[in-house]
């Protein structure tokens, strides 16, 4: 039997992700910002990240055509700016935003990442955009994350101080 397009978005929403948002400006110089849930790190040399982007979204084109953009990693307390990016139109226009080099960020965020558009790929109903990093910004604060259709953020406040590569306090799968 195929994979449904339901059964296809409940397994994702089972991998937890950061969330971040992706913000440029458009023709006018107007900021149009959108929550991405797929921010990846591609390449240290040169330092590229990549996001995808609905074809059928709002801000598709506005992107596609954009010589920079930046994505700003949110903290565990900006879960309504998460929201409203992603939601209507109207209420994008309502998140605080900051400029960093003439580029929209979100002020109060863990990370600014300034780009410059690297290459755009095609994805299925998706395009892949990548960015190349000019510019990081990074602040203390703890991540907003999503899983399972909703926003968490992490339950231990302070890393486990164990070595990065080590096994030590896992416990295998079976």
């Amino acid at each position: 039997m195929p994979l449904s397009a339901e059964g296809f978005r409940d397994a994702l929403a089972t991998v937890t992700t950061a969330v971040s948002v992706a913000a440029t400006l458009d023709g006018h110089g107007l900021p149009r910002v959108v929550t991405i849930g797929s921010l990846c790190s591609l390449s240290l040399d040169p330092p590229l990240v990549l996001f995808c982007l609905a074809r059928d979204g709002a801000s598709h084109r506005v992107f596609c055509a954009a010589d920079r953009f930046a994505v700003t990693v949110l903290a565990e307390d900006q879960a309504d700016v998460a929201r409203r990016c992603a939601g209507r139109r109207s209420a994008r226009f309502s998140v605080p935003l900051a400029l960093a080099d003439g580029l929209p960020v979100v002020p109060g965020a863990l990370a600014h990442l300034l780009c410059s558009s690297h290459a755009l790929v095609a994805g299925g109903d998706h395009t892949i955009v990548i960015g190349r990093v000019e510019r990081a910004e990074v602040h203390p604060g703890r991540p907003l994350l999503y899983h399972r259709r909703d926003f968490h953020t992490l339950a231990s406040p302070e890393p486990t101080g164990m070595p990065v590569g080590s096994a030590a306090g896992f416990t295998k799968a079976r």
